[in-house]
């Protein structure tokens, strides 16, 4: 992986999952890449490194699966995410997709998402420090 260059960064991206967590897919700047993987505390982890040229970005995109960890209510349920921020010289883009189960709609969604179909997307470049924490809730009706 050598020295960088002069103004390159380099990165080394950790991402935690629950204990069911499985990878779907990754990318990095468009191109399919393989990416590490582990446990920490009985949580799976997936891990990048990569360089970023001076004044460039680098957009990482991770597709992760969590079968069976939605609480079915009725003819619906109730699905839980934490997001907990990292600290960054810049505030990323965060972007999280929940997509109902086969069969179901999104009824709610706290705090508030785009719903499209059976998708509820929330964007943000405002997250800040590692501090930063945030509870999402979907609600889901057959």
């Amino acid at each position: 992986k050598g020295f960088s260059k002069v103004g390159e960064s380099s990165q080394l991206m950790n991402i935690y999952c629950g204990s069911v967590c499985l990878l779907g897919s990754a990318t990095r700047d468009g191109a399919a890449v393989e990416l590490g993987t582990g446990t920490e505390l009985g949580h799976t982890v997936y891990q990048d490194f990569y360089k970023t040229a001076s004044l460039q970005s680098s957009d990482l995109k991770i597709q992760t699966d969590l079968a069976g960890v939605w609480q079915p209510a009725g003819s619906g349920g109730v699905y839980h995410l934490t997001f907990i921020g990292q600290t960054t010289v810049r505030p990323p883009t965060v972007r999280i997709e929940v997509v109902a189960p086969s069969g179901m709609h999104i009824t709610s969604t706290s705090p508030s998402m785009q719903v499209d179909g059976s998708t509820a997307t929330w964007t943000s470049t405002e997250l800040r420090p590692a501090t930063h924490r945030m509870d999402f809730t979907v609600s889901f009706a057959g």
